[in-house]
């Protein structure tokens, strides 16, 4: 696949990710990532070193230009990409790992992607909010939290990913 669509992709995320920190607050609990789907499916065979590199820059980028605490989603974005490939062996066999041509519910297969997306974003929250809300919050208001992101940014992502996926990789 093209490099430049993925670089496209993450400016385009990182536009919204921006916008939807700014203008939408839907409810407290909830924070929208949109930013750490191209990390979910930059292809498998990208260097891990690298990898980690671009997660951190993008979640840098958010930090910085969103008002946000510094370094928050670059520490989660960063551990979302050094688990990816973990979580993408625990989640696809090995014969089907090799024979993977790119990490999208396409080459995965709906139930795999939804698994794959749904213990990526638990890892993203768990640094996030682990960093974001030390000892201030009840444990029922952290695992409430906790849950709805994971849920929510689940059912975005693979709907998004649809609609993408479709405009970007497969036209």
């Amino acid at each position: 696949m093209n490099n430049l669509k993925y670089i496209t992709l993450g400016v385009f995320l990182i536009l919204i990710q921006i916008l939807i920190s700014g203008y939408i607050n839907i409810w407290p609990v909830l924070y929208i990532a949109v930013f750490p789907f191209v990390i979910i499916i930059l292809p498998q065979q990208i260097n891990k070193f690298l990898l980690l590199v671009l997660a951190a820059l993008l979640g840098l980028a958010v930090d910085f230009i969103s008002d946000g605490i510094p370094g928050l989603n670059a520490a989660a974005a960063t551990a979302l990409a050094f688990f990816k490939d973990p979580i993408l062996r625990l989640t696809v066999s090995k014969t089907s790992l090799d024979n993977l041509s790119g990490v999208t519910e396409y080459a995965l297969g709906s139930s795999k992607f939804i698994l794959y997306t749904v213990l990526l974003y638990s890892v993203f929250f768990l640094f996030y909010m682990g960093l974001d809300s030390i000892g201030y919050y009840t444990f029922g208001y952290t695992v409430l939290r906790f849950s709805v992101n994971i849920v929510v940014n689940t059912i975005i992502t693979v709907l998004f990913g649809k609609a993408l996926a479709k405009q970007l990789f497969f036209k």
